[in-house]
């Protein structure tokens, strides 16, 4: 009983319509943030750095946990296909939701929003609720994320 309704609630994350609307988030962090869940939940390896910054930070559940500097979304994805395979997980999708806090400051924002990952894991449907916590800067081309967190 357990596995199906586990199976029952990872299917209905993957149908699932991502909430990215707050009104007293701004407008421009929104479209970022909704560019970086798109490219997380169709792996779209483009629309992911074009939220971010050029070396963002990142922390995230797997192995070694921190990237930082010169080529960090890179070495991220890298290190993430890597687990993956080790953990036999294939078709995997993070979608950022509801955002539960935004602060402003300036050229400086900092957002949690919920964040829903769904995968398969040797051929069985998965799936993560979590947080996922944003640093973005306001730079000459908008937005950008900063630094991010994935928090299980």
């Amino acid at each position: 009983m357990f596995k199906f309704a586990a199976a029952a609630f990872a299917a209905a994350l993957l149908v699932a319509t991502p909430v990215l609307a707050d009104d007293a988030t701004d407008p421009e962090i929104m479209a970022t943030i909704k560019t970086f869940s798109d490219g997380m939940a169709k792996g779209d390896t483009d629309k992911i750095a074009a939220a971010q910054v050029a070396n963002p930070t990142i922390i995230d559940e797997f192995s070694p946990y921190l990237w930082t500097g010169n080529g960090s979304i890179a070495a991220w994805g890298g290190d993430f296909q890597k687990d993956a395979t080790a953990k036999g997980i294939s078709e995997p999708k993070l979608v950022v939701g509801k955002v539960q806090r935004a602060l402003v400051d300036g050229d400086k924002a900092y957002v949690v929003a919920a964040a829903n990952y769904t995968f398969k894991q040797n051929g069985m449907i998965m799936g993560e609720s979590a947080t996922i916590t944003m640093v973005l800067n306001k730079t000459a081309d908008g937005w950008k994320i900063a630094a991010w967190s994935f928090n299980f």
